[in-house]
């Protein structure tokens, strides 16, 4: 297959997708479907320009021929691939749960010792625990909200962990610390946005939680955080 064939291939996949979310796709066309779309769409967002770019040089395959009918522009292979790239990525998005699978998720709950917490950040190398006061989700224990607890007590307080609950410890986290929750069917482009979308709205996103379907009551079946971003990343390029 020509690599103008495989071009036109992938390019009208692009358009079904399109026209899925747009009844009046045939009217308003790729490109204004395409910015439309966009706004609201955080996996087409990351292609707008080059899908723009895409759709000058499906005109010249289109509407330019030679004298025998071949297309006159020809895409080279790194175009075509990266084409094929991003019709993959719009159809059939990364989720979470290919990526980052299952575990076991330690918690800990508010009437633990933060003794009990300490072991854990110890043993699983965590910056994170979830807290639970029984089946309800508190909140997220840091690393940072120890070391302000800490900050704040006094020496005999902070050398008898043993007595002190994490409920004590909790009081000392900070308003913009913000944990989400989604489900493992979400899709990468939605994680990678949403440390930028807290980021804009001058919060902290500590963790994304995975469960089930992305209910707060349900159990933890992975943690994502900032550090995870280019393993994210790295991914999205394939």
């Amino acid at each position: 297959m020509e690599n103008s064939e495989r071009f036109m291939h992938a390019f009208r996949s692009i358009e079904g997708y399109l026209s899925r979310f747009n009844e009046d796709y045939r009217i308003d066309g790729f490109s204004r479907s395409l910015r439309d779309l966009s706004k609201s769409d955080k996996v087409l967002r990351n292609f707008l320009d080059m899908l723009l770019e895409f759709a000058e040089l499906r005109n010249a395959i289109v509407h330019t021929v030679t004298e025998d009918a071949k297309p006159i522009a020809e895409p080279h292979d790194e175009v075509v691939q990266e084409i094929e790239r991003i019709a993959r990525m719009l159809n059939d998005p990364p989720k979470v749960a290919s990526v980052f699978g299952y575990e076991k998720v330690a918690t800990i709950d508010v009437k633990d010792s933060l003794e009990k917490a300490l072991s854990i950040i110890a043993e699983k190398s965590y910056s994170q625990i979830p807290v639970y006061d029984g089946g309800k989700f508190m909140g997220i224990l840091t690393t940072n909200t120890i070391a302000r607890w800490m900050a704040g007590t006094h020496e005999e307080e902070r050398t008898n962990s043993r007595k002190t609950r994490v409920r004590e410890v909790m009081e000392y986290a900070e308003e913009d610390e913000t944990v989400k929750f989604v489900s493992r069917k979400a899709n990468l482009f939605d994680i990678v946005a949403s440390f930028g979308e807290f980021s804009g709205l001058g919060k902290r996103l500590e963790a994304i939680i995975v469960t089930e379907n992305g209910r707060r009551s349900e159990t933890p079946l992975h943690i994502i955080t900032i550090w995870d971003v280019p393993t994210i990343f790295a991914v999205l390029q394939k």
